[in-house]
């Protein structure tokens, strides 16, 4: 039970006492201090707080005045900022860079609206800072908030509205370059996951999209310091009927309703929904050899991952070869949307 702490170079207690600070801390004979030496135990991880300097103290006191947790939670305590961001700052200034796979990822989120795209982005944002993982979310329906578009009816979503059309196209382009933007801006020797949170429901923007990334890649290519970088598509398809509706719900509360009824916004959104459906072409397994075809000396690999209703079925495509997307994996095969008792 004790492998995963002594994999992880950041937990206190991850270098073992040697046998002689054994005999001198517990008085134990050479043959004891030798097998405490060898393994984890109990009473190993019990020494750190029998010393001299610390007598009189607890076991806890000494963990927080001299282990890296005690640095984490005074560095915590000390900010104004919120617990979370202020240890993943601390995190992404400490940890080895050799742990985590020096890479980049584009995680381009796919599905119609109120799937529950923002609330797996946000799940992803929260877990990868934990981890020490440099990741931003870029919103597409947020800039187009703050564009001045908030409270837009439904027929601004529409296929048919070619200005429109082509309004939420560079929207979704603008967010994808500033995304880019942060990505080349990483410290040398880090790895960043940038997410483009935007419906990206045709065929076509997905291969703007990739072109884009692609660009990217090859300015990339001519800077040794630059991780290599990588995108994953990640589809949310849901069905479900009840989820659909608490999604429904919640999507009431963003500021394109704001002050309006409940039974009139959910009407509106669920023709914004019905316009969405219209254009919907759902991810293809092709659609990641798109850039093969390409004659050039830079490898941009391609994965797509897909969830259903919620978490009830994962479908994996061409993520094994990257370290930065196994967390990413193992957090949507834990994740769920449906409601359950606490």
């Amino acid at each position: 039970p004790f492998v995963p702490m002594a994999c992880c170079p950041w937990w206190p207690w991850y270098r073992r006492p040697s046998a002689g600070a054994s005999r001198r801390s517990s008085g134990t004979s050479d043959r004891d201090g030798q097998k405490g030496s060898r393994r984890f135990n109990r009473q190993s991880f019990l020494q750190l707080g029998h010393t001299k300097k610390t007598e009189g103290r607890s076991y806890f006191e000494v963990l927080n005045g001299t282990s890296v947790i005690g640095k984490v939670l005074r560095a915590v305590s000390a900010t104004k900022e919120e617990p979370l961001a202020a240890m993943s700052e601390w995190m992404e200034k400490t940890a080895d860079p050799q742990v985590v796979s020096c890479e980049a990822v584009v995680l381009v989120l796919v599905g119609l609206p109120a799937r529950g795209k923002s609330f797996i982005c946000g799940a992803v944002v929260r877990h990868l800072k934990l981890l020490g993982v440099r990741v931003r979310s870029f919103n597409a329906g947020e800039l187009r908030r703050e564009s001045g578009k908030a409270g837009i009816e439904a027929d601004f979503f529409s296929s048919s509205n070619v200005e429109a059309k082509k309004e939420r196209e560079r929207l979704a382009m603008l967010c994808c370059g500033r995304l880019l933007e942060w990505i080349r801006a990483a410290p040398p020797g880090t790895s960043s996951i940038g997410i483009l949170d935007a419906t990206n429901t045709t065929m076509l923007r997905r291969q703007r999209v990739l072109e884009t990334c692609f660009a990217a890649a090859q300015e990339a290519d001519h800077d040794d310091k630059a991780a290599p970088l990588r995108v994953i598509f990640l589809e949310s398809l849901c069905t479900d009927p009840k989820i659909l509706l608490d999604n429904y719900q919640m999507k009431l509360s963003n500021d394109d309703y704001k002050g309006a009824e409940s039974e009139a916004a959910l009407n509106d959104f669920k023709k914004r929904v019905e316009a969405y459906e219209a254009q919907y072409e759902p991810l293809q397994e092709s659609e990641l050899d798109l850039l093969q075809s390409r004659q050039s000396s830079v490898a941009m690999p391609v994965g797509s991952v897909q969830i259903y209703d919620g978490g009830q079925k994962i479908s994996c495509c061409r993520t094994g070869s990257s370290l930065v997307a196994a967390p990413l994996i193992s957090l949507l095969h834990a994740m769920h949307l449906t409601r359950r008792q606490i």
